[in-house]
């Protein structure tokens, strides 16, 4: 439950261009009392509108560190000053001391998971920081403990199927976490090694969305339709052709088809238009710009084209998605939010 009080959720240092949060405040602020065990775990999402806020304040994690799984939307991250173009089922990871920014925000929701060095007995950690994999994300320091200051990363980028099966985890942790009885309090302890060590385990689909995918090892199914995924959903806004996408993932498009309808029941070409339709919804209700405009801004080349998809899509055209819908979402963005807009 989020605290009455709402106590500041940073402390902003004159001599740092940066909020300085503390597992205390973002702890304070979201709950009226301590969590026991130290963890918090939060759905965040991020319209263009917080985007806009985050845009001129980097954050910093001061004593904690962090897990943040991208369920939803796309948007612009900056870790530590390292940009990264973030698509669902990006995992970043940020030790004790990282500084990060979400910028371009779009339907961005991403499940957060904050946590002190003292979440993990000292006994287990001793354990966990001897595991490679498991280094990105509880780098420990010269002494063998966790929380080595100023690292942060995108860690994997994980395949749907993967995705899914850390969301299955995800949920049983959080259950057991919003139980406050002494035995789902050591249950959320050994949950969360559980499911870093599930997630350590996990098979990326790629390591970097600058990694090259032609040339090397062949890709499996699962990573050929994840890295396709990410290459639509970075760039559905452009002029995108199928055969294109196929060939960046070494595959034909007639084969891409096949691999992409069997992961997800959808043709590539469906999501494509799904992705631009959604966008201009977005657009419709929120902006002033022509159909034109929107149509341009969404993807659509050419206008006609994009009002025949809109309306076979919803029925409607965008004219009238715009009328019947302008004012609803007027008193959506009104109403009050607990999203905090990312930390």
């Amino acid at each position: 439950m989020q605290s009455s009080t709402n106590p500041p959720l940073s402390v902003t240092d004159p001599k740092y261009p940066f909020d300085l949060h503390t597992f205390e405040s973002i702890n304070r602020y979201w709950f009226d009392v301590p969590r026991d065990p130290p963890l918090v775990m939060l759905r965040d999402a991020i319209s263009r509108n917080s985007a806009s806020f985050l845009e001129g304040q980097i954050n910093q994690h001061q004593d904690f560190l962090s897990i943040s799984i991208v369920q939803h939307g796309r948007a612009r991250h900056l870790v530590n000053d390292q940009p990264y173009e973030v698509a669902r089922g990006d995992v970043f990871v940020m030790g004790l001391g990282a500084r990060h920014q979400y910028l371009q925000c779009e339907e961005l929701e991403i499940d957060a998971l904050y946590f002190p060095p003292s979440l993990i007995d000292p006994s287990i950690a001793e354990l966990l920081v001897k595991q490679p994999a498991l280094k990105p994300l509880l780098r420990p320091d010269a002494t063998g403990k966790i929380g080595a200051a100023g690292g942060g990363e995108r860690w994997k980028h994980l395949t749907p199927a993967s995705l899914d099966d850390i969301n299955v985890d995800l949920a049983e942790l959080k259950r057991e976490w919003s139980t406050a009885t002494d035995v789902s309090r050591l249950l959320t302890r050994l949950l969360f090694v559980r499911f870093i060590l599930h997630l350590s385990r996990t098979t990326s689909a790629f390591e970097t969305t600058d990694r090259p995918i032609r040339g090397g090892t062949p890709l499996s199914t699962p990573e050929v339709v994840a890295a396709a995924l990410q290459i639509i959903e970075n760039q559905f806004t452009e002029p995108l052709r199928l055969e294109d996408v196929a060939s960046t993932v070494c595959v034909s498009a007639d084969w891409l088809t096949r691999l992409f309808v069997s992961t997800t029941g959808r043709t590539p070409r469906d999501y494509l238009r799904y992705l631009r339709i959604e966008r201009a919804k977005a657009l419709l209700l929120s902006s002033m710009d022509t159909i034109t405009e929107i149509a341009g801004k969404s993807g659509f080349g050419d206008s006609a084209y994009f009002a025949r998809a809109f309306r076979q899509e919803t029925g409607m055209s965008p004219r009238e998605y715009r009328e019947k819908f302008a004012s609803r979402s007027a008193g959506k963005d009104n109403a009050p939010t607990s999203d905090a807009g990312g930390f």
